[in-house]
């Protein structure tokens, strides 16, 4: 065991540790500096995220003005019978299905009104 160790001993003592390379020192100490594509990356996606924000806001107030210029120009309420409910709950029961059939109704409500004009005529050109 003893010749073991030592011829283990000889082949060690020819191999010396080697110091870092030299360009370690570099590497580390412009590592922590800040990189000038990163902040302008924060500052890119920052306005990005602020647009749409400011989009969504102004979707969202667009959306709300049309519906009341809708309802302004829709006049009196609508009459909303029985089965009218009962489309809406077959449609989805929620919002969206009652908002279809209120236009559903306003929409024929229309057309009743104009019922007694005289239609357009449509002339195709050949």
């Amino acid at each position: 065991m003893e010749d073991d160790t030592g011829q283990i001993e000889q082949i060690l003592i020819r191999y010396r540790p080697v110091g870092p390379p030299a360009d370690l020192r570099d590497r580390v100490t412009t590592a922590g500096q800040p990189r000038p594509w990163r902040s302008r990356l924060a500052i890119i996606s920052g306005l990005a995220a602020a647009a749409l924000l400011a989009l969504t806001v102004g979707l969202n107030v667009a959306t709300n003005r049309l519906l009341r210029e809708t309802a302004k120009s829709l006049g009196p309420e609508i009459v909303w019978t029985e089965e009218a409910e009962e489309m809406a709950k077959l449609l989805d029961g929620q919002g969206q299905g009652r908002q279809y059939i209120a236009f559903c109704l306003a929409a024929s409500r229309q057309s009743d009104a104009f019922a007694g004009l005289p239609q357009p005529r449509i002339v195709w050109e050949q």
